[in-house]
């Protein structure tokens, strides 16, 4: 799915001016980037072998800090953006070629890729979608706007975070079935659901008061 890294570290080691939303790919061969300029959001690739930054797509709709994510082949990116009140979602291959996947009427968030699928969730009725690259959108659960932000899929489990009785809590949800239960039943502790590590049982959570939690989801 590729791993967000920190911008500063980017521009420092390859010169980058302007570098938002840098993303590795799966294999971390190389980074993904936005750059602003005077013709708008530009897409970039940087080759971490041989150090070549080149650019993929030119004026990419606005949004410089939302994600990127790579699907799990490292062939494509995906890149969300768009005026405040509509959102698109776009593929980029690493030959520059361009794919509209998706209009949304309100903004869209990025949640997570598998082979030939993006999850992302709209404000505009708080949906969460599986959609397919060759074919249809799902919706599969609603969302807390206030509270889901990151999450992350792992076969027929979705890990997300939801507002619940004043605690934003991570959750973990059977998207097939509809069966959802939260993990985190302390009062009090601000956590939010983290994408998952690799096909393991385990979920990394943000704590944001007391650092991180790992949980066994096949745990009672």
């Amino acid at each position: 799915r590729g791993r967000m890294v920190d911008r500063d570290r980017i521009r420092a080691l390859f010169s980058v001016s302007d570098c938002y939303a840098p993303a590795v790919s799966p294999s971390g061969d190389a980074i993904a980037y936005r750059r602003t300029g005077g013709e708008g959001t530009e897409l970039r690739l940087v080759d971490l072998e041989s150090g070549t930054d080149r650019s993929l797509a030119g004026g990419l709709p606005p949004v410089n800090q939302a994600p990127l994510y790579w699907l799990p082949d490292g062939n494509r990116v995906v890149s969300v953006g768009g005026e405040s009140d509509d959102h698109v979602v776009d593929l980029v291959s690493r030959n520059g070629d361009r794919e509209r996947l998706a209009d949304v009427d309100g903004r869209a968030f990025l949640f997570d890729t598998e082979p030939a699928t993006v999850w992302y969730w709209t404000t505009d009725g708080a949906t969460l979608y599986r959609h397919a690259v060759d074919g249809e959108r799902v919706a599969v659960t609603s969302v807390d706007p206030v509270a889901t932000f990151l999450g992350g899929v792992s076969g027929d489990r979705l890990a997300f975070s939801r507002l619940d009785d004043g605690t934003v809590a991570p959750h973990v949800r059977e998207w097939e079935t509809g069966t959802e239960r939260r993990l985190d039943t302390a009062a009090g502790r601000v956590t939010h659901a983290h994408p998952w590590v690799d096909d393991t049982p385990l979920l990394l959570s943000r704590w944001y008061d007391s650092g991180a939690g790992i949980y066994d989801v096949d745990a009672e």
